[in-house]
């Protein structure tokens, strides 16, 4: 089954306060409707007038307002995030209190900090920023990669018939993507996580196609049966006289061959008798057993009934 809005999700804030003085200290809040609410949490600042600060957040999209004190003045702003489900966000934010120290490209209170994004001239990087020491530096590419995985769509304690939920996985690349889905019966559909309804049964196959910010293309397919009561993937199997979801099944009567005794099916299929044997009469009986898997049959003594 689907679930959606999953948390929580990982967020690292990275802050820098220009011009800030041995004592300051970051206070952080978070925006109207992200949850978990924050209410005044104090982020010690280093020497290099940064902090860093982790959060797992319930919501998937919010955002943080951080404050500090710049010579008895309240300065602040705020910062927002869209978390991604698979790996840690990481949002910068630079608060200045006038310092007259010069950023990463020698402009006195400039914006260029340590932290804050930059580009390093290399296109075989993503996400470059600088560094403590300023220097610019970035991630190395990786290839774009598709990946999408799907289930059936659950509501009360069953699912919705002839509908998938497709959800991304994709990796690699540059942001933002875009995605188009082609489920096998001629539609088609744009979003990161899809829900598809299906007209009738059958087989289909299901591309997603992924595309970059830096023109990197990756698709990948599966497949898909939908039953003719709209169950997604079932079960078929042969039963044990060769009926398609037959009902001759492991415990269900049958007539042992060549008898009229009652039976029932074992694992192996074989018919065995059932392991009660009614009489009317009475008299000394020989008793034998019966094993499963491997049909075999052992005497015992007679016995009176």
């Amino acid at each position: 089954m689907v679930a959606f809005g999953q948390g929580p999700y990982s967020v690292l804030l990275h802050g820098t306060i220009a011009g800030c003085t041995a004592n300051s200290v970051a206070t952080i809040n978070s925006t109207t409707g992200s949850l978990p609410t924050i209410t005044d949490m104090e982020s010690s600042v280093g020497s290099n007038c940064t902090f860093d600060v982790s959060f797992f957040m319930d919501t998937q999209s919010g955002g943080f307002v951080v404050s500090t004190l710049c010579s008895g003045l309240i300065v602040a702003d705020s910062v927002f995030y869209t978390a991604s489900e698979f790996d840690s966000t990481q949002v910068f934010i630079v608060l200045n209190c006038g310092g007259s120290n010069a950023d990463c490209e020698g402009v006195v209170g400039g914006p260029a900090l340590p932290g804050t994004p930059c580009d390093d001239g290399d296109p075989n990087t993503v996400y470059d920023q600088w560094t403590p020491s300023c220097e610019c530096v970035g991630g190395p590419l990786q290839p774009c990669n598709a990946c999408f995985y799907y289930d059936s769509v659950s509501i009360g304690n069953g699912s919705v018939p002839f509908t998938i939920a497709s959800t991304n996985c994709s990796s690699g690349g540059v942001t933002p993507y875009t995605y188009l889905y082609d489920f096998g019966d001629g539609e088609t559909s744009i979003g990161e996580d899809v829900v598809h309804t299906y007209a009738t049964g059958g087989n289909y196959n299901i591309c997603m196609t992924l595309s970059d910010a830096n023109g990197c293309t990756n698709t990948t397919c599966d497949s898909v049966v939908i039953g003719a009561n709209g169950s997604i993937n079932p079960v078929f199997f042969y039963d044990c006289e060769g009926l398609l979801n037959g009902p001759n099944t492991y415990g269900t009567p049958c007539s042992v061959p060549g008898t009229n005794e009652p039976g029932v099916w074992n694992y192996a299929c074989s018919c065995i008798p059932d392991s009660i044997y009614y009489t009317c009469q009475a008299g000394f009986y020989a008793v034998q057993a019966y094993a499963e898997w491997r049909y075999w049959v052992r005497p015992s003594p007679r016995v009176w009934v």
